[in-house]
């Protein structure tokens, strides 16, 4: 399972940084709101911990195997950071300035 989660947050914070680089719309109006927010580490975590354990109780039920599980939940992760600014390149790009 944490092979799995390694591999598509590593690999789908590579495409949504590539999305980033496009300049949607849609993307900006959410990192303007999620930049505002004053405990903003702590929304991100709290919103990851009860939509990861949805998707894990549901991919329990229907018993997929860990691996698949993994790779579902790395990708919801690098989806949250993605909205949160929060990906590797960010933190390169923060430490950078």
């Amino acid at each position: 399972m944490l092979v799995g989660l390694l591999i598509s947050l590593i690999g789908f914070q590579f495409i949504f940084e590539q999305m980033n680089k496009i300049d949607l719309k849609v993307v900006n109006l959410i990192h303007e709101k999620t930049r505002e927010l004053k405990h903003k580490k702590v929304i991100q975590y709290v919103i990851m911990i009860i939509l990861a354990g949805i998707l894990w109780s549901f991919m329990d039920i229907i018993t997929v195997s860990y691996i698949i599980q993994g790779v579902i939940i790395g990708i919801l992760w690098a989806f949250i950071m993605f909205l949160f600014e929060d990906t590797i390149f960010d933190n390169m790009r923060n430490t950078l300035r």
